[in-house]
């Protein structure tokens, strides 16, 4: 119960309005998927996708003294997103205070295709492909 309603929250802050323009579409993978549990897409008009995978940790625990929150992650979840070509996220979120960290995995991957699909892009804008 706690783990869908995780999800639901991540799902509802990804597809918020950010200036006046929606930055993700994300979808629930269901549980066929046993490691992640959203697909998200960064919204770019109708051109190739950059796309990363997130599995949310949901916990009532409290921050501990240093801030940082108590969540579990398992050494076989970890290993199942390492084998997965794609670049990955674990989302934690404190349901407590509804608050959400996220702990970076492949993060200078996802970055660089974001860099590079938005370089084309504007290649592309541009009529650099004529």
């Amino acid at each position: 119960m706690i783990g869908g309603r995780a999800e639901t929250f991540v799902k509802l802050i990804l597809q918020t309005e950010v200036q006046g323009k929606f930055l993700f579409d994300a979808v629930n993978l269901g549980e066929k998927w046993p490691t992640l549990d959203l697909y998200v897409e960064l919204r770019r008009g109708n051109y190739a996708k950059a796309f990363c995978v997130v599995q949310v940790k949901a916990t009532e625990r409290k921050l501990d003294n240093q801030g940082r929150l108590r969540c579990a992650v398992s050494k076989a979840d970890i290993k199942r997103l390492a084998e997965f070509h794609a670049p990955c996220y674990i989302i934690g979120v404190e349901m407590h205070d509804m608050r959400f960290s996220l702990l970076k995995w492949m993060l200078g991957f996802w970055i660089g295709q974001v860099i590079a699909i938005s370089g084309l892009l504007i290649a592309i804008a541009n009529g650099a492909f004529h």
